[in-house]
């Protein structure tokens, strides 16, 4: 059984193209995970072992709270984020919180949708939904 088996239906509706989550990461691998990015991008992305590359990824592990893809497309010189536009993940935000304390877990998640840039109040839900779940 899942640890979270109530996942917040704010991340399907707010990220129509799909999302990523991970949970509570202590060295590398998180302690659970969805993933409902499209099939193809997630066997392209694995294929060409975007992960290793990816500006998105990169800033979850770095930082703390929210950023836009937009945000971050000076940081793609592998064009990770260009790619991504051709499966239909056109507008994207990145959410990361970490504990306080002795574990320093960190939670983070990766959201898309191919209609518009994600606004301050999806944002904020987004980030809120993911710290109820870290």
């Amino acid at each position: 059984m899942a640890l979270n088996s109530k996942w917040p239906m704010e991340f399907s509706s707010i990220a129509s193209a799909g999302y990523y989550v991970a949970l509570r990461i202590g060295f590398s691998f998180p302690l659970e995970e969805r993933n409902e990015f499209p099939a193809e991008w997630v066997a392209h992305y694995t294929k060409h072992g975007l992960i290793l590359r990816d500006p998105v990824v990169r800033w979850a592990y770095d930082n703390s709270g929210s950023a836009r893809w937009s945000d971050l497309f000076a940081d793609d010189p592998s064009a990770v984020l260009a790619t991504a536009k051709q499966f239909g993940l056109r507008y994207g935000a990145v959410i990361c919180c970490s504990s306080s304390g002795s574990d320093d877990l960190r939670s983070y998640g990766i959201f898309a949708r191919d209609s518009s840039e994600f606004n301050d109040d999806e944002m904020n839900m987004l980030e809120l939904q993911l710290k109820r779940l870290h």
